[in-house]
């Protein structure tokens, strides 16, 4: 015969056990529906900015290109289209995909959040140009209204973020679509870069690769399928025709708007000086920082004065400091050449 006291311990073990896993089963389930909610929420999400996105650029959406932009099977975009409509942020309408105003104002608040969070980043932090855009991406979901109008007071409510987008102001206005392709460009025609596309990733990693960015004035010197060539800060540039169609400029009716008369740090010979007009647009953020707090701003002489073995870095007479900088850093320095100022050296 069992002991009562062995049992009754044995019962309280047990009913512990089913308590435990029941309390366990129930968290796990509670925590699957909040992933479930939190993912289909992201899902509306990025489905409406790609709905606006094609209706500021005055063209259609589809079941393919959601597919396609969400990285998601045709059956799993159209799902989520029957979904949005329930909510009625978009209505169909001769199989095209319109947003309604509630859609609207719900796509540029998620516009809005995501550009902040890419000019902060650009800005604030040392992530490189590629980053920014994913790093966005992660946060705009799990930004609030508050902490957005925070981040923004903060930057000083800018207008535009480092690819030369519009951030929607806090009404949701945004300025109509400007400019026109830099692939639409004519030989010898002149122009300013306004904006570039971060997406994809293999075609923006071309543009930044290349030098390219908001602001720059460009020439188109030659085209071909392969390549298109660029006359700009003193140098040619050769990007893809299709790199070429992620890039808005606009037009320079004057030649006399696009003549520089900057040169670069990089192009002091030694025992060369020159004044520092300005610190290229390109560079942002931390490497921006470091650049001015070694006294590089506009006003500034600076005299090469030595090269390292290799080439590279040079040495560079700052403020009567010697400092040596590579020429990646020396390349966003722009300089006007002071005349007869090189004795002769090395």
């Amino acid at each position: 015969m069992v002991d009562p006291l062995i049992a009754l311990f044995y019962g309280l073990v047990i009913t512990g056990l089913v308590t435990l896993f029941l309390w366990r089963g129930r968290t796990y389930l509670n925590r699957v529906a909040r992933g479930k909610e939190l993912s289909e929420r992201i899902y509306i999400e990025d489905a409406l900015k790609h709905l606006f996105d094609r209706k500021y650029h005055n063209t259609s959406a589809s079941i393919e290109s959601i597919s396609g932009s969400l990285n998601i099977n045709r059956n799993k975009a159209a799902r989520l289209l029957v979904k949005l409509e329930t909510l009625k942020l978009i209505q169909t309408q001769n199989n095209n995909f319109q947003l309604t105003q509630a859609g609207i104002s719900y796509a540029l608040q998620i516009i809005r959040i995501h550009r902040l969070w890419e000019l902060y980043f650009a800005d604030k932090t040392g992530f490189t140009e590629v980053e920014w855009h994913l790093r966005a991406e992660e946060q705009e979901h799990f930004t609030s209204k508050d902490q957005a109008e925070m981040l923004a007071l903060q930057m000083g409510n800018p207008s535009y973020d480092p690819h030369g987008d519009p951030i929607p102001t806090i009404k949701g206005e945004i300025p109509p679509k400007s400019g026109m392709s830099l692939a639409d460009l004519s030989i010898n025609n002149f122009a300013q870069i306004i904006h570039l596309e971060d997406e994809p990733d293999e075609i923006f990693s071309e543009l930044i690769g290349a030098g390219l960015h908001p602001g720059m004035k460009i020439q188109v010197v030659n085209r071909s399928p392969e390549n298109i060539t660029l006359s700009a800060n003193r140098q040619k540039i050769q990007i893809s025709p299709i790199a070429a169609a992620n890039v808005t400029v606009a037009d320079l009716t004057q030649k006399e708007e696009y003549q520089e008369t900057d040169d670069r740090l990089t192009n002091l010979a030694i025992g060369e000086s020159g004044v520092v007009t300005q610190i290229s647009r390109a560079c942002r953020g931390l490497q921006r920082q470091r650049i001015m707090d070694l006294g590089v701003i506009p006003g500034t002489r600076i005299t090469a004065e030595m090269r390292s073995a290799g080439g590279d870095p040079v040495a560079y007479d700052i403020r009567g400091a010697l400092i040596a900088i590579r020429s990646e850093q020396a390349n966003y320095i722009h300089i006007r050449k002071l005349e007869n100022t090189n004795d002769g050296r090395k």
